[in-house]
């Protein structure tokens, strides 16, 4: 009833589900089925033979194979702490372990006094080997339930635990091998017989041999159960790759599958004595290539995420930059409302009851500190104004754009017609966005200051995958030539538009007004912030976002290039009028 109930919430969570994924997982399946179906009617096509080279390469090979993907696992589990990893790692060593112990006592010759040559059969070879691919199945089998169930624990002697299976092993070679005589056989007598046959050890002929006769209950039994707990394993493993789509997981279910094929080849043909070449040598060592192309799948996307980690916590890092400079900015903005600004206006006050009582020979120059106190005052005001703006990078772009349109035209009485393209992106990293903020303010106050325009133009839309932002008036423009050297506005602008990764381009000549285009290159194409969806929301609730401008009514802000001469401000801003 467990089992069933599990297996129902994972078809609730769509996790054995078809996807993509199976059409691999079936079509690896049906084609080791066909194969093992060929094999079996047409006995011509069996691969059995004798090569010694061959075999212990091949073994060497899955030895090195599997001893690869345990190292590799290894570190994972130590990163992670699934214990998926470490049974895995586990079933990698004891396959390493085995390969190699037959390629050594092959090297040292002792392969025919143990048993394990067509020379002088025996059946210890068979119950060892038997044993070996079964502790494997059980390995993989709880590595897959291990995977379903995300268990992770961090063990004390995670060595001791992968190294457990070995020894176990070991321990029963040694305890098996005074008793080897009496053992009781999993290939019959007449199946060792047919197998030499089959290798050209004995005369006679085997052409209609569809499978090896002589294999005992016990050993299909024992095959059987590897087969079964394999394909468990492979259908535990695309479970979790449905579930959480590890690459590793997916290749290691189409790795368990053939691995299964391969043991049910062993059925029909065993490949246990040394020197003796079957399918199922090819089909384990495919199974270990699968299981490699898995590792390094893994690897590639653990190195795609790092890359990702590190992108975004590096705009993490520039946004909280970015944070600590706005919120010092609208501390400085306070500071100037409620110290100098306020004192600005006290002076005046005073000055203004000061002047009353002067004589008619001095009111001339009172009249010209009166006006450089104004001044002072709408400075004040627009320095406040400008970096209480600043939090504008809060804003989706077009609502931000939209605030300085408003402010400008409250404060200059000029119409803008905003025009903003459909495929313009919702908002753009905070830097950008407050440098496109600060051209765009700048290119409106000069505007208003010195074009003697009556038509403003604003318009952003997205060229590629640039942002262009142009600001456009019908004012009496000038000549780009005869700009003086050292204009703060101009320079401002383009160190502005350098900051952003963009360019500036200005063009005007005498009575036909100007154009300033600004270029910013979309470096993070998907950049929505929250803070921004959080700012239209609120906007949404209250219609309307007020103009910043009611804070400072009067004064003058941002800027363009727009004139014949230039004079420098704390912005820097470029004349379209002579200087007189």
């Amino acid at each position: 009833m467990v089992i069933i109930e599990r297996m129902a919430s994972a078809i609730a969570a769509r996790d054995l589900r078809p996807q993509r994924f199976d059409l691999v997982l079936i079509g690896t399946a049906l084609a080791m089925t066909l194969a093992t179906v060929l094999l079996i009617m047409d006995p011509s096509l069996r691969v059995v033979f004798v090569d010694r080279t061959m075999d212990v390469a091949m073994t060497s090979f899955s030895a090195l194979a599997a001893f690869g993907l345990a190292v590799l696992t290894v570190p994972r589990y130590r990163e992670s702490s699934r214990l998926a990893l470490l049974l895995q790692s586990t079933a990698f060593v004891t396959l390493a372990a085995f390969g190699l112990a037959t390629v050594g006592l092959v090297l040292l010759k002792l392969d025919d006094d143990l048993g394990m040559s067509l020379g002088l059969p025996a059946q210890l070879p068979l119950w060892i080997a038997a044993a070996n691919r079964l502790v494997v199945a059980v390995l993989f089998f709880a590595a897959g339930v291990a995977a379903v169930r995300d268990l992770r624990r961090r063990l004390a002697r995670p060595r001791l635990l992968a190294l457990s299976p070995v020894i176990g092993l070991a321990a029963m070679a040694l305890v098996m091998y005074p008793l080897r005589e009496l053992l009781p056989p999993l290939i019959g007598i007449e199946g060792i017989e047919s197998l030499l046959l089959l290798t050209g050890s004995l005369p006679g002929d085997a052409d209609e041999m569809s499978r090896l006769p002589g294999i005992t209950s016990l050993e299909l039994a024992g095959v059987a159960t590897a087969v079964v707990l394999l394909l468990a394993a492979a259908i535990l493993f695309r479970t979790t790759y449905a579930r959480r789509a590890r690459a590793s997981d997916a290749y290691l279910a189409v790795g368990l599958v053939i691995a299964a094929f391969a043991e049910l080849q062993h059925a029909f043909y065993p490949s246990i004595y040394t020197g003796l070449v079957t399918a199922s040598d090819a089909l384990r060592l495919l199974s270990y290539g699968v299981l490699v192309l898995g590792i390094v799948a893994e690897q590639r996307e653990d190195l795609r995420e790092l890359r990702a980690a590190y992108s975004a916590l590096d705009r993490l890092r520039v946004t909280e930059a970015e944070r600590a400079a706005l919120e010092e900015r609208h501390r400085l903005a306070r500071e100037i409302h409620d110290g100098l600004a306020q004192q600005l206006w006290f002076t005046k006050l005073k000055f203004e009851r000061l002047a009353s009582t002067l004589d008619e020979d001095d009111r001339p120059l009172a009249s010209e500190v009166g006006q450089s106190l104004d001044a002072a005052i709408v400075d004040a005001r627009s320095a406040m104004v400008t970096m209480r703006s600043s939090l504008g990078s809060e804003l989706p772009l077009v609502d931000m754009l939209s605030r300085a349109v408003d402010d400008f035209e409250q404060r200059s009485g000029l119409p803008v017609r905003f025009t903003p393209g459909s495929t313009i992106p919702s908002a753009l990293p905070p830097r950008q966005q407050i440098e496109l903020l600060r051209v765009v303010q700048e290119a409106l106050m000069n505007i208003s200051k010195h074009a003697d325009a009556t038509m403003v133009r604003l318009r952003a839309e997205l060229v590629g995958r640039d942002l262009v932002v142009t600001v456009t008036d019908n004012g009496i423009g000038f000549d780009p030539r005869n700009l003086p050297e050292g204009g703060m506005g101009l320079r401002g602008m383009e160190e502005r538009a350098r900051l952003m990764g963009g360019t500036l381009k200005l063009e005007s000549e005498p009575h036909g007004g100007t154009t300033v285009e600004v270029s910013v290159p979309i470096l993070v194409s998907d950049w929505v912030p929250a803070m921004a969806e959080a700012a239209a929301g609120e906007r949404d609730a209250t219609g309307a976002v007020a103009a910043v401008g009611t804070l400072a009514s009067g004064a003058t802000i941002g800027g363009a290039a727009m004139g014949a001469a230039a004079v420098g401000t704390d912005t820097g801003t470029i004349l379209t009028r002579p200087v007189p």
